[in-house]
Parts: structure tokens; sequence; C-alpha cells
């Protein structure tokens, strides 16, 4: 019973495998359903579902901003802060056009340092172009996405497919000490219960 235990407490240290990633496309939502912390792990702010068609992409519910509609600013972006750190988030922008768009990381819930940026700028309106951006850092804790500038063609677009990672946490440097000294533990018990 004693080794039981002493292995339980010792597994109960070691290191959770590596997050698989979450991947939301909104369809379990219906349309005009403002987003929020409606998915554990991450609350998306200033978000909004709409129904959207676009010819060779799937994507019957998406979200838009709920202040500017298909045109979120820089000034005023989604946004989707995380419960916990993340170290991948990815994002698909629909009808990207030469407004382009840009996902920016931060290392903070507010505020805090830039960790990586991804843009993408199309032509035109932009009608029908689709494209994927990701970012990755080590602490992530929130994301924001918005148009790169506003030209004046119009341009709209929407967003679907947020995918994200969580970061792993790290091992501690102590934890071979501890499991070494578990085990001389171990050895000692078995050593009076044998004598």
């Amino acid at each position: 019973m004693k080794h039981a235990t002493l292995c339980a407490v010792a597994l109960s240290f070691l290191p959770m495998g590596a997050a698989a990633a979450t991947v939301i496309n909104f369809d379990d939502l219906g349309p005009s359903v403002v987003v929020g912390s409606t998915y554990a792990g991450v609350t998306f702010v200033d978000a909004t579902t709409d129904q959207f068609f676009l010819a060779g992409y799937s994507a019957p519910t998406i979200i838009r901003s709920s202040s500017a509609t298909y045109q979120p600013q820089q000034a005023s972006p989604i946004q989707a802060v995380f419960a916990a750190a993340a170290s991948f988030v990815s994002l698909t922008g629909l009808d990207i056009g030469a407004n382009g768009y840009v996902l920016k990381a931060f290392d903070a819930m507010s505020g805090g340092n830039l960790v990586q940026m991804a843009s993408f700028t199309g032509v035109d309106i932009g009608v029908g172009t689709f494209q994927t951006l990701s970012v990755s850092g080590p602490s992530i804790w929130r994301v924001e996405f918005s148009q790169i500038a506003e030209t004046g063609v119009g341009d709209g677009m929407a967003f679907d497919d947020f995918t994200y990672e969580l970061a792993a946490v790290p091992v501690p440097a102590s934890l071979p000490l501890m499991l070494a000294g578990l085990g001389g533990l171990g050895l000692l018990a078995r050593r009076r219960k044998s004598s």
C-alpha cells in the first residue's frame, strides 16, 4: 500500500503531455450571438456571430465586430483573452481585401507587450479571398484582430476557425531530485519492512 501511495505521489508531479489544439468554428451558435465567454478557456471581446457563405470555403457561422460590423479597426479590435497562457493561435479571415487584416499576440490579458504579429493584405474588396494567419510565443494571454487600415474601399471581412494551443507548463528543475528522494524513501521503507 505504501509503495502504491509513493508511486501515485511521484506520478502526480510528472509533466502532462502536450495540449491538443482547440478549434472553435462558431457553427454551434446561431446568428447574432454575442460570443463573450461562451467557450471555456477563452473570452471574446466585441465579437458577434453571423451567417456567411463564401464560395470555396465552408463557414456557415462566423464572427464579426459587434461595434463595427464587418470593418473592425485597430483602435477597437476584436479580442480573445485566454484563461491560461497559449503558445499558438491561428485565425482565418474571410473576404480579405485592400484593407487587409492583422493578428497580434500579447503577453498580458490587458496591455502587455506585443509577442508576435502577422498580417495579410488582399486586393480590391477581396470577395472570395480567405487567409489563415498564426502567431506563436511562450506566453500568449490575449490576441487582437482587425483590419490593418481603412482605405475607404468599403472592404469588409469576417473571421472563422479560431484555433489555439495552451502553453506547456515547464518542469521544475527540482523534479529529478524530488523523485530521487521519493525513491530513497521507498527503499528505506522496504528495508525496514524486511528486517
